[in-house]
This record gives C-alpha cells, sequence and structure tokens, in this order.
C-alpha cells in the first residue's frame, strides 16, 4: 500500500481482512438482538413521551367520545351498540398504530439507520422484531 498526496493506492491483488458474514443466529441470541432494537426504540418514547399520547389516550377517549356524542341515536340505548363500538375502536386502533410503525419503519430506512447496523455482528433479521416490539405500546 502506497499513500500518495492523501491518495491510499492499494495493491490489486491485496486482501483486506474481514469479519466473517453471520447467516445463521439461534432462536435464543435472535430474541436477545429484537430485544436490544426494541429497547433502543423505546428510548425515543422517553425523549418525547407525546408519542405516546395517541397509543394512551385513543383507546380511552375513542369509545367515550362515541358513547357521548351517540348516546341512544344508534341503536335505542348504549348497552344495544357498545360490543359493536369496542371492537371497532380497538380496530381502528391497530390499523392507525401499524400505518405508523411502517412510517416509523420506512424513515430509519431512508434515514439510514438501518445501514449503521449492517457492519454490526448481527444478522438483519432481529432489526424488523425490534421495531415490532418498539410499536407494542402503541398496538
Amino acid at each position: 500500500m502506497t499513500v500518495v498526496a492523501d491518495t491510499i493506492l492499494v495493491h490489486p491483488t491485496a486482501r483486506i481482512a474481514r469479519e466473517p458474514r453471520i447467516t445463521h443466529v439461534g432462536l435464543r441470541a435472535g430474541l436477545a438482538q429484537s430485544l436490544y432494537m426494541a429497547q433502543r426504540g423505546m428510548l425515543t418514547f422517553r425523549h418525547s413521551p407525546q408519542l405516546l399520547y395517541d397509543a394512551v389516550l385513543l383507546p380511552i377517549v375513542g369509545p367515550l367520545l362515541f358513547g357521548s356524542v351517540f348516546g341512544k341515536a344508534i341503536a335505542g340505548s348504549l348497552d344495544a351498540y357498545l360490543p359493536t363500538l369496542i371492537p371497532g375502536v380497538l380496530v381502528q386502533i391497530v390499523l392507525t398504530s401499524s400505518v405508523a410503525m411502517g412510517v416509523q419503519l420506512s424513515e430509519d430506512i431512508r434515514s439510514g439507520v438501518f445501514d449503521r447496523f449492517s457492519p454490526c455482528p448481527s444478522p438483519a433479521s432481529p432489526r424488523w422484531p425490534g421495531d415490532w416490539w418498539r410499536a407494542r405500546p402503541a398496538t
């Protein structure tokens, strides 16, 4: 190898030693790495707790709002449509949080967060479950 004017010239046959690529991770190691990635993602909630408002308030405020606004107007009584209202609101919450998780994953990929983990000695598989566990409070 030769250094010429701040340029490193490498001989064409020179080999650079690299860490071996991990192709298989056991269940325990994959779970541990996924939980680490989830912990990394949960740190964002510590620094900006407003991200949890929709996850905490929407399940409480949604049924209360529908119950108070529509009252007896839908089925004659609150007890008649409450068994339909609660699952509908829960499905709406799950869909909203799934979209939010997809947007967050897209932003992580676009901003290069996943690329920074590429040289780490861990496979890509724990990254997706880690983000899923991070978004668990929202679903």
